[in-house]
């Protein structure tokens, strides 16, 4: 057991990493693409509308516009339905099934004296509902998923029933005759619904669309001395595509946001379209860890008490029998050097040959990873004594859901083959130990699962429902939480 926690503490003294300035810029068009199928798109719209109206409303306001004081209304809905077109643009259709609007009282400068009547108000007839539509797009700009409403449009407004007040005071005509002047006046405001309808919703959009909304998703990683432009990397929304019935955002990853979308969304999309999912492409994911690490190195760096005491510990001279002509071990320094960064791949995991078509997924994933040229360095004091170099390390997993929920893996592949320089390290033994350390870990997620949080969108909550390899890209499955 000891050799294992000596591994593990070597393998967290790198501490802190100075970030790798990329050699050249980059660019990575569909780095990450989010589709959300249309059925998903409504149970959000829905979430969200059962949240913020619900299928009733009942209020009363006193803040009101000129004229118009205590305001009570009440309003049954139906759902929203949406449905998207294929050219970037959505209608979400929604009933107005039944409504009650009461006026405490109407005011209005009549002959050199405030006119006012009371309890005039609007019904909506529950057998000639409203019928709206609010038409919106899609659009990317500045670099961000915009939505913007276009029109909105109301059927069956001859459903709408004035009623008349219950009493006027300070008039000089009838109150027939006031009722008729003042119905004028409500008619022209319910004429004008649909613009104070599409006012409001182009109110909320902005608040959606601005940098704190909720649209707003886009990622920088910059480094951290902040030395050149081309040591930052970004993540942003480039294309919007409702063509194949879903919404379907493509993420760019660049050294640079002023690139355009150049390439078109890969041709497996349109057969996946009716599920939600996340994919992230293999080639992004490797620029990103070669802008992030490339060749990292840190300087040697002192051990604290604990691992101090660990290296001059009988397991330690086991591991590393050069340790044993250290005069000063309380001197002992350690540093990290990349002189490669780590790649992955993405491959198909065969199925088992006991694997029924039914419990097997298709195209299910496998995450390897390449690791070479890694090497850890000790020292006394300022003196070199030796390095271990990982001179390939072959790590492979196969992800999939777990019955406590979140994400567990499976471990396909572990070999590593060290050499050492300088020094005497035991390399067989540390190869087992590091194997014994991956396996530990990796095993570790069968009762701890990583993700275990849902993916939230609005008032909706998903979570992952299968991992598969479609074209270069890893694809996460979403299924409602």
């Amino acid at each position: 057991m000891r050799p294992f926690v000596l591994a593990a503490s070597v393998l967290l003294l790198s501490g802190e990493l100075s970030a790798f300035e990329p050699t050249q810029p980059f660019h990575v068009p569909n780095a990450v693409l989010v589709n959300i199928s249309e059925a998903d798109l409504n149970r959000i719209v829905r979430d969200a509308f059962r949240e913020s109206v619900g299928p009733s409303i009942e209020r009363v306001s006193s803040d009101l516009s000129r004229g118009i004081r205590d305001l009570q209304y009440a309003a049954r809905f139906s759902e929203p339905v949406l449905a998207l077109d294929t050219e970037g643009g959505m209608t979400v259709d929604l009933d107005l099934l039944e409504a009650e609007l009461r006026i405490g009282r109407l005011e209005h400068k009549f002959m050199r004296r405030m006119a006012s009547c009371d309890g005039a108000g609007i019904n909506v007839d529950p057998e000639r509902p409203l019928e709206v539509a609010l038409r919106m797009r899609f659009e990317i700009n500045d670099h961000d998923l915009h939505i913007v409403p276009e029109s909105v449009t109301i059927e069956n407004t001859k459903g709408i029933r004035l009623v008349k007040p219950t009493s006027c005071r300070n008039t000089w005509l009838p109150k027939w005759l006031v009722w008729w002047i003042g119905k004028g006046q409500l008619r022209r405001k319910i004429d004008n619904l649909d613009e104070l309808m599409l006012a409001k919703a182009r109110e909320s959009a902005a608040e959606l669309n601005e940098e704190s909304g909720f649209l707003t998703k886009h990622w920088s990683i910059e480094a951290r001395d902040g030395s050149t432009a081309t040591s930052n990397f970004y993540l942003y929304p480039q294309r919007v595509d409702t063509s194949h019935g879903s919404l379907l955002i493509g993420f760019a990853g660049s050294t640079t946001q002023l690139e355009e979308a150049t390439q078109s969304m890969p041709d497996w999309v349109a057969a996946e379209s009716q599920r939600s999912y996340l994919g992230v492409s293999e080639s992004f994911l490797n620029v990103a860890i070669r802008a992030a690490i490339g060749r990292l190195r840190t300087e040697p760096r002192q051990l604290s008490s604990g691992v101090s005491k660990l290296l001059r510990g009988s397991a330690a001279r086991s591991l590393i029998p050069g340790l044993r002509d250290v005069e000063s071990p309380e001197n002992l320094r350690v540093g990290l050097v990349f002189h490669s960064p780590p790649r992955i791949e993405f491959e198909v995991l065969e199925a088992a040959a006991d694997q029924t078509a039914t419990d097997a997924v298709p195209n299910r994933a496998l995450i390897r990873i390449h690791l070479s040229g890694a090497e850890l360095t000790l020292w006394e004091s300022d003196e070199f004594l030796g390095a271990l170099e990982i001179e390939s390390a072959r790590l492979a997993v196969a992800p999939y859901l777990n019955l406590l929920g979140g994400i567990s893996f499976d471990i396909v592949e572990n070999a590593w083959l060290l050499s050492s320089r300088g020094m005497e390290f035991d390399e067989e033994t540390l190869a087992a130990t590091f194997q014994e350390l991956f396996f530990g870990e990796v095993f570790e997620t069968s009762y701890e699962p990583v993700a275990q949080r849902s993916f939230d969108l609005g008032e909706t909550k998903f979570q992952p429902r299968y991992f598969s390899l479609l074209g270069q890209h890893l694809v996460i499955g979403l299924t409602e939480f």
